[in-house]
């Protein structure tokens, strides 16, 4: 009697069975469904694997017997190799390619700003010197300047161009007022070199807004942009770019009386890192280091006094000669205006009796003569306070 094999039931028969055609071909049936099973060619395909579906493997340890590995155990073995799937990388799951930009990224381990934040108003080089009116260098002492008083420095490397104007400094800014609402410059820099590269040009005004315009100098150059509240930024040179200057006018379109300049911004490339907006709000990408502003001022004005001591030496027939040197090296020899000359013990010196007998970039000479009991002056402290301009 036939009996049936343990594993796929296929017919086996024993000495006294008669032969069957059916049950042979019943086993070659069997046969060919479980070698189907096996075939990648022939195998159903599925999207995703469940848990409880195996995989088979040759286990090395059983005499390389077929085994059924689940797939539960599978994932938890490539866990321990890879990333597992139920990680995030700064809130990103890691169930496909991550591309991490800079609003994922955090600064520091104890800073969760993006860097995208971080970095969002980066800012170019200003090539303008003392830009900023919130706290301008202002070597002259000037706060103010009378209608009429005008085509004259105000703050350092600054010029206030406009007959009929009346500029001040105010805790905002460069405040011009009396505006005439015509075609007409108001305030200017002069640069002591440009190149043929792009700029741009940006000011920025209370209650205006910002103005800005992208130019590239060529030679002899006359470019300007009528902006918002008919303001006009400017930029103009001579043959060769020679004497480039940066320029605000008004125009006939303008209507209030008066405008306050916050700051201005030269810079190269064709796009203003001067500000941006929050909340609706201009407000500036950097506020600059007075020090370094008025370092560079430096280099066109000093108001300064420098202390030294006179020696015997300085002594020449009449004449005392005090040396004085500049915080910096100036930008070309200065014209040199004496203001006091004191000396520990006598007081302030008679300044009408001192000149300028030798000057350069680096500091001068002062010739003091006609003074009474001349051999008590040497050795005394003396200061000397002076303006040396070098402008433009």
């Amino acid at each position: 009697m036939a009996s049936k094999t343990t594993n796929y039931g296929l017919n086996k028969h024993s000495p006294q069975d008669f032969y069957s055609v059916e049950a042979r071909n019943e086993n070659w049936d069997k046969i060919d469904e479980a070698l189907a099973a096996t075939d990648p060619t022939k195998i159903t395909a599925k999207d995703e694997p469940a848990d409880g579906d195996g995989v088979m493997i040759s286990d090395s340890a059983d005499g390389g017997k077929a085994k059924r590995l689940l797939w539960s155990n599978v994932k938890a073995a490539l866990g321990k190799l890879s990333i597992p799937l139920a990680r995030k990388i700064n809130g990103k799951t890691l169930t496909e390619d991550v591309t991490l930009t800079g609003e994922n990224i955090a600064v520091s381990t104890t800073d969760s700003t993006p860097i995208s934040g971080a970095v969002k108003y980066r800012t170019n080089p200003n090539l303008l010197d003392n830009w900023y009116f919130g706290n301008p260098v202002n070597q002259r002492g000037l706060t103010e300047l009378a209608s009429g008083n005008w085509d004259k420095y105000f703050i350092d490397r600054w010029f206030a161009t406009a007959r009929e104007r009346v500029y001040a400094i105010t805790d905002d800014g460069i405040k011009i007022s009396n505006l005439q609402h015509k075609y007409d410059q108001l305030w200017n820099q002069e640069l002591e070199r440009v190149e043929k590269r792009t700029y741009t040009l940006s000011f920025l005004l209370k209650n205006i807004g910002l103005l800005s315009m992208t130019f590239t100098p060529q030679g002899a150059d006359y470019t300007e942009q009528t902006l918002d509240g008919g303001f006009i930024v400017s930029f103009t040179s001579k043959a060769n770019l020679t004497k480039p200057v940066i320029r605000l006018l008004e125009s006939t379109s303008v209507t209030v009386s008066d405008v306050t300049i916050l700051a201005v911004k030269l810079e190269l490339g064709d796009t203003q890192t001067l500000a941006h907006k929050e909340n609706g709000v201009w407000v500036l990408n950097e506020i600059p280091d007075f020090g370094e502003q008025l370092r560079r001022c430096q280099r066109f004005a000093i108001d300064d006094n420098y202390h030294t001591t006179v020696g015997q030496l300085n002594y020449d027939g009449d004449t005392y000669y005090i040396s004085a040197q500049f915080p910096c090296v100036m930008r070309t020899t200065p014209v040199i205006t004496l203001k006091e000359i004191s000396a520990m013990g006598w007081g302030a010196l008679p300044v009408s009796n001192a000149e300028v007998v030798w000057r350069d970039t680096n500091g001068f000479f002062v010739g003091i003569k006609d003074l009474s009991n001349m051999n008590n002056f040497i050795g005394k402290s003396c200061s000397v306070t002076y303006f040396a301009s070098a402008d433009l």
